[in-house]
């Protein structure tokens, strides 16, 4: 069965790469036949990105959009993923600071969310 990690996967590797050829050859065998072989948060998340892949194919949308648009899905199951703490503080000035024992239950998108700043 298809997981929505891994289509996750897939989207957080297109992030840090920016290969869409890769995309395609790795998005592709997970897409086909999901509303077979995917639970029910992949099916979602297939879709979504198939109909955001046709407005890039159409020049309805940019590169650019369609990457933020990839962020944006990364980022709701980041924050659907974390392990409640309420010991998190974040400004455009300091680093990211974790409190000891907690720890972002998706590394690919803290990666992607936080690649510029430094931590504690």
């Amino acid at each position: 069965m298809i997981s929505a990690a891994q289509i996750r996967e897939v989207i957080s590797g297109y992030l840090s790469h920016d290969d869409g050829e890769r995309f395609l050859l790795e998005f592709s065998p997970l897409a086909h036949n999901i509303q077979k072989n995917g639970d029910a948060e992949a099916i979602e998340l297939a879709l979504k990105i198939e109909s955001k892949m046709a407005d890039l194919h159409c020049k309805l949308i940019s590169k650019s959009d369609f990457r933020s648009f990839l962020r944006q899905l990364a980022m709701s199951s980041f924050f659907n993923a974390y392990r409640i703490s309420p010991h998190v503080y974040t400004s455009s000035t300091s680093a990211l600071h974790i409190t000891a024992g907690h720890q972002w239950a998706s590394p690919e998108a803290s990666a992607i969310l936080f690649a510029d700043r430094q931590y504690a």
